[in-house]
């Protein structure tokens, strides 16, 4: 199962710059609609703890690191791709201001047995913004394999 994943450049929209704006910036952008998020005040707005936040720096030094150059695509990766005949859910927020649903639309191009479920009215984290229409998707693609 793939969600709102990372590497495949879009053809039509572009991949958010979430390296070189504030930990806020990024998280502001990883929703559609807070509304809709359980528990969002303490998800998105609460203090981090010292550790949390040296943990926080050190994941995205990280991810910089593994994705800035491409940034957060591999050029070869739906090459690879065309290989893969397990059958696959590919799940996207038509909303992502991350990654733009067309990437889901081009890994579901790419993957000989995959499914594309698009959740509207979501953005990059469809599990935790629309978490019942998640999980009945999945529930749904598990119960036909």
């Amino acid at each position: 199962m793939l969600v709102d994943a990372a590497g495949l450049k879009p053809q039509v929209g572009d991949i958010a710059e979430i390296l070189i704006v504030s930990p806020d910036v990024t998280a502001k952008l990883q929703f559609y609609d807070t509304t809709q998020v359980p528990d969002s005040e303490r998800l998105v707005n609460r203090q981090l703890t010292p550790e949390e936040q040296d943990t926080q720096w050190s994941n995205r030094e990280m991810t910089s690191r593994l994705c800035w150059k491409p940034y957060f695509h591999n050029p070869n990766l739906s090459g690879y791709l065309r290989g893969v005949t397990t059958p696959t859910l590919i799940v996207w927020g038509k909303q992502d201001a991350i990654l733009p649903v067309n990437c889901g639309e081009l890994y579901q191009q790419a993957l000989a047995n995959a499914t594309l479920h698009v959740i509207d009215r979501c953005g990059h984290s469809p599990a935790v913004e629309k978490p019942q229409e998640f999980l009945t998707t999945v529930r749904t693609f598990l119960a036909k394999q």
